[in-house]
Formats: C-alpha cells, sequence, structure tokens
C-alpha cells in the first residue's frame, strides 16, 4: 500500500476517507454504480497473467 509523506495527511486537508474491501470487479462496480462507494479500483493481476485458454 502506498503512504502518504504524514500520516495525518487527509485530516489536514479536511478530508473523510475510508477504505472498504469488495471481493473483486463484481462486487466493485455495482457499488460504485449505486453511489455506495465514490470511487473503486480492482487488482485484476490474474486475468492479465493467466494464460489464454
Amino acid at each position: 500500500m502506498h503512504r502518504f509523506p504524514r500520516r495525518c495527511f487527509f485530516k489536514e486537508q479536511h478530508l473523510d476517507v475510508s477504505l472498504e474491501t469488495a471481493q473483486g470487479d463484481a462486487a466493485v462496480v455495482p457499488g460504485v454504480m449505486s453511489g455506495r462507494f465514490q470511487f473503486g479500483f480492482s487488482n485484476n493481476w490474474r486475468s492479465r497473467t493467466s494464460p489464454s485458454a
């Protein structure tokens, strides 16, 4: 995980930030579309490195 130079970076910028985990794209995309998450990302490393069938 990337770390910011100052531990209280978000607080200093008056931002209320929280991290939530979801189980892959199938959960992230609907969460963003419904407004539950403001943005989302997924690590799809496996799908990019798996040999094609």
